[in-house]
């Protein structure tokens, strides 16, 4: 009788370091293969396995008939396997019950990150803008607060309570301990499939998504709300020019500057660390039911006010009558976007 296999399953979410651990995992592959790891073709979509929960969601069965050859498959010495997408920290309940069950009745080891919530809505907004976000960042957070209250950002637990609910167990670990402590994020999975962590030789140095500074997070969101109001989706698409703009064309450098010391005097402080204190009851909630079902949670905030307090900007109208509308519509108009 073959032996039982075990996957582990990393939920992500969403700006916790998913993308560096999945490029650090696909580029090490031979090297995991060797110590018996494997990081599969099935539902890989470079560099996480995206298309796992996306299949999950649009043909169940298909999905879970895909699983089970792949499991039925693994021969040798060779039964250790690591999927990996944010997106499945997305799934519904019922999405997750289907995914277990694929798997069963091999060991299942899910894993997620929790990071600071402060950070983890501030970081989330900023890629947001990058995809075609318009709202102010007070305005996310409202939005969040009165229409996505159980969002992975917001209410971290809850995430790692529903998955714990439905796969028995559940290793959380701590983003921001792991960059505190300068430990590799790609560690805490290694050590769930292996025992221990590997010295992989391909590391990638610094961060996959590099953060943009904050005025120009600013800038592109005004950007995307000139295109939105013009009529035009502005997705990635405006990022994308606005960088290209900026490797290439000089005066559009100098307008970015402009619009940069304008928006930088009207910066002002938003205190995300009361978060902390409105969801305290939740979170307390959390914990105890967590602790019913025997899942430890590590600390995963930071005591440092100045981690805990996010820098925003005052809402649209407090932009009128400055010089920023003039230097968005200038960048605006220099990104040939209506070509």
């Amino acid at each position: 009788m073959p032996t039982s296999s075990t996957v582990i399953l990393h939920f992500g979410p969403h700006k916790t370091g998913t993308t560096y651990i999945q490029k650090t995992l696909l580029n090490n592959r031979s090297e995991l293969m060797q110590a018996g790891v494997i990081y599969p073709d099935l539902f890989l979509e470079d560099p996480g396995h995206h298309a796992l929960p996306r299949a999950l969601g649009q043909d169940t069965a298909t999905a879970v008939r895909d699983l089970r050859k792949f499991m039925a498959d693994l021969n040798g010495e060779t039964r250790r396997v690591i999927f990996s997408s944010e997106n499945l920290s997305l799934l519904s309940h019922a999405e997750m019950v289907s995914l277990r069950d694929a798997l069963a009745p091999q060991t299942i080891l899910p894993i997620i990150y929790l990071r600071n919530r402060a950070q983890s809505i501030w970081s989330q907004y900023q890629e947001h803008v990058k995809f075609g976000e318009v709202k102010s960042f007070s305005d996310y957070v409202s939005y969040l607060l009165l229409l996505q209250p159980d969002a992975n950002a917001i209410d971290p637990l809850g995430l790692a309570l529903r998955v714990g609910r439905v796969f028995g167990s559940v290793d959380i670990v701590s983003y921001d301990g792991c960059v505190a402590e300068f430990r590799d994020l790609t560690d805490p999975i290694l050590v769930a499939a292996c025992g221990a962590s590997l010295a992989l030789p391909h590391r990638l140095g610094g961060r996959s998504n590099v953060r943009m500074a904050q005025e120009r997070v600013e800038i592109l969101r005004l950007l995307n709300l000139v295109h939105l109001r013009r009529g035009k989706k502005p997705a990635n698409f405006v990022r994308a020019a606005f960088l290209k703009g900026l490797r290439e064309n000089s005066e559009l450098c100098a307008a970015e500057a402009l619009a940069t010391v304008a928006i930088r005097q009207r910066l002002t402080e938003f205190p995300l660390a009361e978060l902390e204190h409105f969801y305290s009851k939740i979170d307390a909630e959390r914990l105890r039911d967590l602790s019913n079902i025997g899942i430890d949670v590590p600390a995963f905030r930071t005591d440092s006010v100045s981690e805990r307090v996010v820098y925003s900007y005052l809402p649209d109208t407090a932009i009128l009558f400055s010089s920023i509308p003039q230097s968005i519509a200038s960048i605006y108009n220099l990104l040939e976007l209506n070509s």
